[in-house]
């Protein structure tokens, strides 16, 4: 009885320690990628100074207003006192945009909140194809629905392990995928888009 008893506490003794070093892994893996909470009132940006980008973006969208928009013409984006970010120069010359996460046209109807959508913090290396193509027109669809009920939106944007690069240094985002919960109906839809362009229609790119 007792060979077997230290058997058995050697056996948990190794998991424990197994446990311990997959913890402290874990733990150096996260503080190489440590994210600034960075709220700008209207939405909130997970980012990280490592990937130049956010990693999530949440913002909320109700009864948006077809009328009184404002102009972006003159508007740029602009990066953050003490915040590592992009720069104009990592969109010159190649097939990626300056891709807002809380969209634009959503927070237009200030030249204060539109002034807010064009901080890097809230912009992402995005495929100028998906970003005028089927993220616009889901964003559009987005300020249709709230017409009806209140909407918590949270995009995600995702890195491959290697992360690909501009010729810049900056990383190039492998995916994003967008959550739109509705307040009062619970109804939560999911979509996932690769970084390059998108076809067809935007059910395609829908998740569970």
């Amino acid at each position: 009885m007792r060979l077997e008893n230290n058997g058995t506490i050697k056996t948990n003794m190794k998991k424990v320690i197994i446990i311990f070093l997959i913890a402290l892994i874990s733990l150096s893996l996260t503080n190489t990628k440590k994210l600034k909470l960075i709220d700008k009132g209207i939405y909130k940006s997970w980012y990280s100074e490592e990937l130049k980008s956010p990693v999530k973006v949440v913002y909320s969208v109700y009864k948006f207003r077809d009328v009184d928009s404002i102009s972006r013409k003159g508007m740029n984006f602009h990066s953050e006192p003490g915040i590592i970010t992009a720069s104009s120069k990592d969109f010159t010359g190649n097939n990626y945009d300056k891709g807002h996460l809380a969209p634009a046209e959503t927070f237009s109807q200030s030249d204060s909140s539109l002034f807010l959508t064009f901080s890097y913090v809230n912009c992402s290396v995005q495929h100028y194809q998906l970003n005028r193509g089927l993220w616009n027109k889901l964003e559009g669809m987005e300020r249709k629905w709230s017409k009806d009920d209140s909407l918590i939106v949270t995009v995600r944007i995702n890195f491959d392990e290697h992360v690909k690069k501009l010729p810049t240094g900056t990383p190039i985002p492998k995916e994003f995928t967008k959550s739109i919960r509705f307040y009062y109906s619970k109804k939560v839809l999911k979509y996932k888009f690769p970084n390059a362009e998108c076809k067809g229609d935007i059910s395609t790119y829908q998740i569970k």
